[in-house]
């Protein structure tokens, strides 16, 4: 059951994230990310509201927050836990997230293209 609620939930938070990116381009046009941008905030939101509701089953928050949620824009996730660091009182791990997740996804990500030349 558990498996099939993260299943499912991950089709459709991937569909959405498509559907969100689609329509962003035709509305808003191309030249900047505004469908990454709007699937980002909207994520954050909605994770945000789900994170707050009391007592949501197993199964209901592997359909909503893990497979929704984690399919649609891992950035929820990101900013999710970040939050959850600093309300904790662990600036420095919060800050060190960001940090690390900004600076060497971006190292990553220009790697990977390079590699993606010699392969």
């Amino acid at each position: 059951m558990e498996v099939s609620a993260l299943i499912l939930g991950s089709a459709l938070g991937g569909f959405a994230r498509y559907a969100c990116s689609l329509a962003a381009t035709r509305w808003l046009g191309p030249g900047f990310p505004y469908g990454t941008l709007i699937v980002n905030l909207l994520g954050c939101l909605l994770i945000g509201l789900l994170s707050g509701q009391k007592g949501p089953s197993a199964a209901a928050r592997l359909l909503l927050v893990v497979g929704f949620c984690g399919s649609f824009t891992t950035f929820s996730t990101f900013a999710l836990e970040t939050l959850q660091l600093v309300d904790s009182g662990h600036f420095f791990k919060a800050a060190a997230v960001v940090l690390v997740s900004v600076t060497v996804g971006l190292v990553f990500v220009r790697a990977g293209l390079g590699l993606s030349r010699f392969l």
